[in-house]
């Protein structure tokens, strides 16, 4: 796994994730959120496998 530390992206993507996740409301976690972002960072995770499994046939009387 790589990972890459992007300290001007940290506010931008804080925003989108409160959006998604808050939605447009202002609540308390939002508003503090909001005001400490200025130290945010984003954190850019790049796994080097991936593996998945079909479970649709043990699934499937489910």
């Amino acid at each position: 796994m790589a990972l890459k530390i992007i300290e001007e992206s940290g506010a931008e993507i804080l925003e989108t994730l409160i959006k998604k996740y808050l939605g447009d409301k202002e609540s308390t976690l939002s508003k503090f959120l909001r005001e400490n972002s200025k130290s945010e960072v984003a954190i850019e995770i790049t796994p080097k496998k991936l593996f998945n499994y079909d479970y649709s046939k043990r699934m499937k009387d489910a």
